[in-house]
């Protein structure tokens, strides 16, 4: 299934959840059905562009590669291994494993 796909069947869901919603829950309705407006309004920019760069004669839309911080790094490995520890082989290796991600997209 496409991610267009994915985001317009999300907004049809959002969008039916809001009516099945009793009627004094107005305001909640309005901001679901603003959810469901918004993650459509993001589903054909996403197309748009994806066009776009098709019809430029580009594969893939080609995005900047933006690392990790050092924080988010040490947060990663405080959350999935459960310490923190001065850098040490978690932090070059998580290092390894953004250089390897980053010469695979490119």
């Amino acid at each position: 299934m496409s991610p267009a796909h994915k985001f317009a069947m999300l907004a049809a869901w959002l969008e039916g959840y809001a009516e099945g919603l009793p009627d004094y829950c107005t305001n909640e309705k309005f901001k679901i059905k603003e959810a469901a407006e918004l993650l459509m309004e993001v589903n054909r920019a996403a197309r748009w562009r994806a066009e776009a760069y098709k019809q430029a004669g580009h594969d893939k839309i080609e995005l900047p590669w933006v690392g990790l911080t050092d924080e988010e790094v040490s947060e990663i490995i405080d959350r999935e291994i459960g310490f923190n520890s001065c850098w040490g082989p978690e932090e070059a290796f998580a290092r390894a494993v953004e250089q390897a991600l980053k010469e695979k997209n490119q």
